[in-house]
C-alpha cells in the first residue's frame, strides 16, 4: 500500500500502458511489485522493531500531510514520531501544524525558517505533543530513536526545503 497520494499517478500509468497495448496481467504484475521511489515515503524497514520512513522529497507541507495520514494508519496504536522542518519556501504551515497536533505523538524539528513558522502554528494551537528542537539530522534520528519503542514509526517528512543544512533533499535523506 503506497498511500492515497499515488492513486492519480497509478491511474495515469495504467491508462498510458493500456493505450500502448500492455496486457492487463503485465500491468497488474508490475504495479503489485512497485515499492515507490527512493525518498518518497520509502519504508526503510524495521531496526530493532522500530519502523523508519524516508520521505525526504517531501518539501511542501501537503506532502508531509499525506505521509502523516498514511503512516498514522500503519502505526495503528503505536507511536508516530515525525521529523520535519527546514527552510521555508514562503508556504503556509497552518494545515500541517493542525494535523501534526492531531495525529503525531512527538515532533522533532530540524533548524530553519519553516521550523520557526511551524512552531508558531503549533504554539497557537496549544499543542500537547512533545516537541524537540535539534541542530542536526544525527541529533534528530538519535532523539527519535530514544523516544521510540518496538512497533513505533519514525517518519522523516520535512515539509520544507533542505537549504543551508544539507546539499539537497537527497543528502538530507541519506
Amino acid at each position: 500500500n503506497l498511500g492515497s497520494h499515488y492513486r492519480s499517478s497509478v491511474a495515469l500509468a495504467i491508462a498510458v500502458a493500456a493505450h500502448f497495448g500492455v496486457p492487463e496481467k503485465k500491468i497488474i504484475k508490475i504495479l503489485s511489485s512497485f515499492r515507490g521511489l527512493p525518498g518518497r515515503q520509502e519504508i526503510i524497514g524495521p531496526f530493532h522493531g522500530i519502523y523508519f520512513v524516508n520521505d525526504t522529497t517531501s518539501t511542501v507541507p501537503e506532502a508531509t500531510n499525506a505521509a502523516l495520514l498514511r503512516f498514522r494508519q500503519k502505526a495503528e496504536d503505536k507511536k508516530l514520531i515525525l521529523i520535519c522542518g527546514g527552510q521555508d519556501k514562503n508556504l503556509n504551515f497552518t494545515a500541517l501544524g493542525k494535523l501534526i497536533s492531531q495525529i503525531a505523538d512527538a515532533c522533532i524539528l530540524l533548524p530553519g525558517s519553516a521550523t520557526k513558522k511551524l512552531k508558531e502554528v503549533l504554539h497557537a494551537r496549544h499543542f500537547s505533543l512533545p516537541l524537540y528542537l535539534v541542530t542536526s539530522m544525527k541529533e534528530a534520528v538519535t532523539t527519535a530513536h530514544h523516544l521510540a519503542q518496538k512497533g513505533d514509526w519514525i517518519v522523516l517528512s520535512p515539509g520544507a526545503a533542505s537549504f543551508g543544512l544539507f546539499k539537497n533533499e537527497f543528502d538530507r535523506g541519506d
